[in-house]
């Protein structure tokens, strides 16, 4: 069924404080094609020895308590020109999915460039290791997402009762 596959093994450290909206610090693919067809691109999380003891409920003697043990993963594409993205702007979006593998179908038109974006919610340990295979019919370009910004510095904050402002229609507003 298809004639040309690419693996692209990676491996991922996950910021605990990063914000699940936020891809700065996800791995970000440019994928393009010479030709208009279907492109299935498959992200596989490998497995860990770590992964026991997340089943067995605890992290280097630490209790964790997730809605799943082993987390989701899913796959984001982006019409970005296969620049690297901040924040969640898709025209695709795989389902976030407990399984080891996700799976996600493009119909790709020739000499159009995406952005695939690995997303992550609740894995539970500090590095991944994965590997990103694509199959198609016709050759397909697949390489790191390059970065629009040279520098980027992300800032840790959240809006509370004295930082939020309140309702601006109450009058205590201004």
């Amino acid at each position: 069924l298809f004639r040309f596959r690419q693996d692209h093994h990676f491996s991922w450290t996950i910021r605990s404080s990063a914000s699940s909206a936020c891809f700065t610090h996800n791995p970000q693919f440019s994928i393009s094609s010479v030709q208009d067809g279907p492109v299935w691109v498959l992200l596989s999380r490998h497995f860990s020895t770590e992964e026991r003891s997340v089943l067995s409920g605890s992290i280097h003697g630490k209790e964790v308590a997730t809605r799943s043990p082993l987390g989701f993963i899913s796959l984001y594409v982006c019409d970005t020109n296969g620049k690297r993205i901040h924040s969640s702007d898709t025209i695709l979006r795989g389902p976030f999915v407990d399984s080891p593998q996700t799976l996600i179908r493009l119909d790709m038109p020739k000499t159009k460039c995406y952005t695939l974006v690995t997303a992550q919610q609740d894995l539970p340990l500090p590095r991944y290791s994965f590997t990103l295979s694509v199959y198609s019919r016709d050759p397909v370009t697949v390489g790191h997402a390059s970065d629009m910004y040279p520098y980027h510095k992300s800032l840790l904050g959240a809006w509370t009762l004295r930082t939020a402002g309140g309702n601006a229609s109450s009058t205590s507003y201004k």
